[in-house]
């Protein structure tokens, strides 16, 4: 037991092969659907976890089985590696069929079960050979997993797949320098286990790729997992120096303090850094659109008119180079039709009728729509617990044309949730080519969106009622000049009816003619009469009031 406080790999063996267990048990019960890409994680998980255990109680008793155990396991590792990582990416061509690393680790693993299994498992050369061969068939189904990643249509798993080998080959390098003194390899300095500990990370990330299928569910969970990390391990070697420097650290408080104050002056800088690059190192891609969005929805908080928000959006969509169409619609006042508002590339249709895409309307009611992923659905049979099925999303998508396989669907709604416009947005470069995240830049944008056309629509009526106020002030002006003409002609038209002091007067006929001016000049001053009280503002208050006491 005295090896258990002075060796730091059999404490964190242990540590680490319990974390590797409990991460395949939970592969297999959070999966809805257990496949066999969940069974071979789980196998890989497992087998590292029973052998960092046996290496822990290897470290504690010193027995030959469990020395033999842990080469079993050893031995085991790469062939369920290799066939997780084919499992995790199935589309290949024909010529990676043919070259797939799984096939051959099983043939490869055979003898090197049988000298696991051979009383010359003593002998160095034959550790060195089975320690080569789990590192080479590791290395190899590493590289395999990231030519598939390589050469995916979907732009999500290349960028997933690129971060998984990159965590995998950090773990896996660590690892071949803890277990060097596996094959009599003993270094005049023994390194801290970090390989074992970038392996349970490496186990974390490979279960959440499988689960929600992407990397993780934020980018700023990975941020803070690796700043995690980061200060971890800044923790640990700021300990280290203190411990072997300076000596005697449980009587010395001033090392405790010193501790805290570099983390306490470290920890936000070094988060706040290693998020950016994650950012712009990581996701490289949605950065640049992030950056190009975010710039459009600040011009966008000080836009009025349709037409300059149009230009706006359209113009960060190009600067992005992010898709390859994009087009804004907005719902006319009778709600029947989705007009084109502003559109880049190139088979945006014109407009959209509200019957024919009821289906794809109504499936917005439940978030953004991706017409990738809805096709995968229905090729799948998938039923939506709430909302058409795909088949009908599908059929109403028709009306975006050329779009109809690859496009992303936003809805623009008002603040009072009404459905005021659409934003459509594909990329044809590639499948899958808007991450979740993506779609959520998409949606902040989208909801920016909404803001500038109904501030444009209150706008535009505070312009009418303007322009009508000054209407009614113009129509008052033009009734009292044509009142004023009015009264002559009416005045100069009883002049002529009256009768002559002589006696004559008119005769019937110009009788008749002045009764008809009279007339007309009548309703003429009706009509501008009409006009000035509608011209006038009404003072007047209407209120109920008791006959009986007038």
């Amino acid at each position: 037991m005295d090896l258990l406080a002075d060796d730091p790999r059999t404490r964190t063996t242990l540590v680490c092969g319990s974390l590797a267990l409990a991460i395949a048990a939970s592969s297999l019960l959070r999966a809805k659907k257990v496949r066999q890409v969940h069974w071979l994680f789980a196998a890989t998980a497992a087998d590292i976890g029973f052998w960092y255990l046996s290496q822990s109680l290897f470290g504690f008793f010193q027995a030959p089985l469990w020395d033999r155990l842990r080469v079993l396991l050893a031995v085991l590792l790469p062939v369920f590696a290799a066939n997780l990582f084919e499992a995790m990416v199935p589309d290949e061509t024909l010529e990676r069929q043919r070259a797939r690393v799984g096939r051959w680790s099983l043939v490869a693993a055979i003898p090197m079960l049988l000298l696991a299994l051979s009383p010359y498992l003593g002998i160095t050369l034959v550790r060195v050979t089975i320690f080569l061969y789990v590192t080479l068939v590791v290395a190899a189904s590493l590289y395999e997993l990231g030519q598939r990643g390589h050469h995916s249509r979907s732009r999500a798993i290349q960028r997933r797949v690129r971060f998984l080998t990159v965590t995998g080959a950090l773990a896996g390098l660590f690892s071949v320098a803890d277990f060097a003194w596996v094959i009599g390899y003993e270094p005049a300095y023994s390194p801290p286990p970090v390989g074992v500990v970038l392996s349970v990370v490496f186990l974390f990330m490979l279960a959440q790729a499988l689960r929600h299928e992407r990397l993780l569910d934020l980018y700023e969970m990975l941020g803070r997992l690796v700043v995690a990390i980061a200060v971890s391990f800044i923790i640990a070697g700021v300990f280290y120096v203190l411990v072997t420097g300076v000596g005697q650290f449980n009587t010395m408080w001033l090392n405790a303090l010193l501790v805290a104050i570099v983390v306490l002056v470290l920890f936000n800088p070094l988060r706040d850094w290693v998020e950016k690059q994650i950012v712009s190192f990581v996701w490289r891609d949605r950065h640049k659109l992030q950056l190009q969005l975010s710039a459009a929805r600040r011009r966008l908080a000080h836009t009025l008119e349709l037409t300059e928000m149009g230009a706006v959006v359209m113009a960060a969509f190009e600067r992005s180079r992010a898709i390859t169409t994009g087009a804004l619609y907005v719902r006319i006042e009778d709600g029947t039709v989705f007009e084109q508002l502003a559109s880049c590339g190139e088979g945006a249709p014109h407009r959209i009728e509200v019957a024919t895409a009821h289906a794809l309307l109504e499936q917005l009611e439940h978030g953004p729509v991706l017409l990738e992923q809805t096709r995968r659905h229905a090729n799948e049979g998938h039923r939506p617990a709430a909302g058409p099925l795909p088949d009908a999303v599908l059929a109403a998508a028709e009306v975006l044309g050329v779009l109809r396989d690859s496009a992303v669907v936003v809805a623009v709604r008002a603040e009072e949730g009404d459905l005021v416009g659409l934003l459509v947005v594909a990329d044809n470069r590639i499948g899958d080519a808007f991450a979740p995240e993506d779609v959520s830049l998409l949606e902040g944008l989208a909801t920016q969106i909404g803001v500038v056309v109904e501030n444009s629509r209150v706008y535009d009526k505070m312009k009418e009622r303007d322009r009508l106020a000054v209407l009614g002030q113009m129509a008052a002006g033009l009734a009292h000049e044509i009142r004023n003409p009015l009264g002559a002609i009416k005045g100069a038209a009883q002049l002529l009816a009256d009768p002559h002091p002589d006696g004559a007067g008119p005769d019937d006929t110009a009788r008749e003619f002045i009764g008809i001016i009279l007339e007309e000049v009548e309703r003429l001053d009706s009509v501008v009469g009409s006009v000035l009280d509608l011209a006038r503002q009404n003072t007047h208050v209407v209120a109920p009031i008791d006959v009986n006491a007038v």
